[in-house]
């Protein structure tokens, strides 16, 4: 899925409209609430957005969609969830690890860290004599 940040698109918060080429959504995966705050949004705001995608016992996945994708990247380093996505959605490779947060999933599946989890370590100590 991609976005033209080039269009415009009608999203509404609290049955208001917000049309912007740059909004930035975030989206409860536990509940499907979407949870968005427009590109002037103050940091109270964006605060409270996050603050309301993390109030829930799980945490899977989340996507953040920003006009600027290093705005995405801090807003998505503050959500807590296993797996989240800036401006791209169910991206999934054997090389990323894919794990949930929370309530959400046991373990963690791909890549090098999801290798280990079939693994069994064993430690000898073996003193000489």
């Amino acid at each position: 899925m991609s976005i033209d940040f080039n269009a415009s698109y009608t999203m509404t918060i609290e049955g208001h409209p917000v049309s912007s080429p740059e909004t930035i959504a975030v989206v409860n995966p536990a509940t499907e609430e979407v949870l968005a705050t427009p590109p002037d949004a103050t940091q109270r705001q964006l605060d409270q957005a996050v603050d309301r995608a993390n109030d829930s016992d799980f945490g899977l996945g989340a996507s953040v969609w920003a006009g600027d994708y290093r705005e995405g990247q801090r807003i998505a380093e503050r959500l807590q969830a296993g797996t989240v996505w800036v401006n791209e959605i169910h991206t999934i490779s054997p090389h990323k690890p894919m794990a949930g947060h929370k309530q959400s999933g046991i373990g963690v599946e791909n890549g090098l860290i999801g290798l280990l989890e079939y693994t069994v370590p064993q430690t000898l100590s073996i003193k000489k004599l």
